[in-house]
């Protein structure tokens, strides 16, 4: 292949990510460039066990009385009341939501594309979650699609790849992903999700299966999640990944120079949210 050949597929990759753009709307304001930045809900899980056992070692202490008899008289105080639904409220101050969009390796140009991953920012969300009935619980989300940040160096580095991007690259691909024939946020500025159904043993901890309407670019695609969730010291924490092709949204993969340059199926969604009781 030609010098020429390769500085033309070269500039097509800027446009790798998604079609033509027709402006330039910024780069991020706020940027996680390394790792320890980014929040990460999921690795606090361990930090709360032993407040968790203090909890639950105050409670026994006074559950009993002094000569070792239980406190309450009555057998009608052993038995436990419904337990009540709880609400837990999300952000992206504590919470990560992102997006990845993967490089058709097949193409003939794929070894000069890269894989993409855009990050939520000034998201937010509620979980509603009962722990005696799994069918009460709900979840929902909402981002502005001009706040998804694209492709930081953090980012990149927690999903494993294992390049950086220059601004002016990511400045670009960050236009072409809001282009009207892509995201088309001018006319669809949020992504939202709904949940209509849950399912699932209950309890403290466990796997929620959650059905619901995922909207992106004003199409809304039915989704089953399954969410890996633990209730602890009195926060939601929730965790799942899953794909959904382009053609849910009325999108399809971008191709550029006859197909040596093009985008696969599917978009991976990926959460790791904490909802703090209310």
């Amino acid at each position: 292949m030609s010098n020429f050949n390769q500085s033309l597929i070269s500039i097509a990759l800027l446009s790798a990510m998604v079609g033509c753009a027709k402006e330039d709307p910024g780069v991020a304001v706020e940027e996680f460039e390394d790792v320890d930045d980014i929040p990460q809900p999921s690795n606090d899980l361990g930090d709360n066990d032993d407040a968790d056992e203090d909890e639950t070692d105050d409670s026994d202490d006074g559950s009993a009385s002094g000569d070792g008899s239980a406190s309450g008289s009555s057998g009608d105080s052993d038995i436990d009341e419904p337990a009540e639904t709880e609400f837990y409220d999300f952000d992206s101050e504590t919470s990560l939501l992102y997006v990845q969009v993967f490089k058709d390796s097949s193409a003939l140009a794929s070894a000069f594309a890269h894989n993409h991953v855009m990050r939520a920012d000034n998201f937010s969300g509620e979980v509603a979650y009962n722990e005696d009935d799994a069918s009460l619980c709900e979840i929902s989300f909402s981002l502005p699609v001009n706040d998804l940040r694209v492709d930081e160096g953090g980012m990149r580095a927690l999903v494993g790849y294992d390049d950086t991007l220059t601004d002016e690259d990511r400045n670009t691909i960050r236009g072409h992903m809001l282009d009207s024939e892509q995201l088309n946020s001018s006319s669809y500025p949020t992504i939202s999700f709904e949940s209509e159904s849950c399912s699932g043993s209950g309890g403290k901890s466990g796997i929620l299966s959650v059905e619901g309407g995922l909207t992106v670019r004003g199409r809304t695609a039915n989704v089953t999640l399954p969410v890996q969730f633990e209730v602890s010291d009195g926060d939601f924490y929730a965790q799942a990944s899953f794909d959904m092709n382009h053609a849910a949204f009325g999108m399809t993969p971008y191709t550029a120079f006859a197909g040596a340059v093009r985008n696969d199926d599917p978009l991976r969604f990926t959460f790791d949210l904490v909802g703090l009781g209310n």
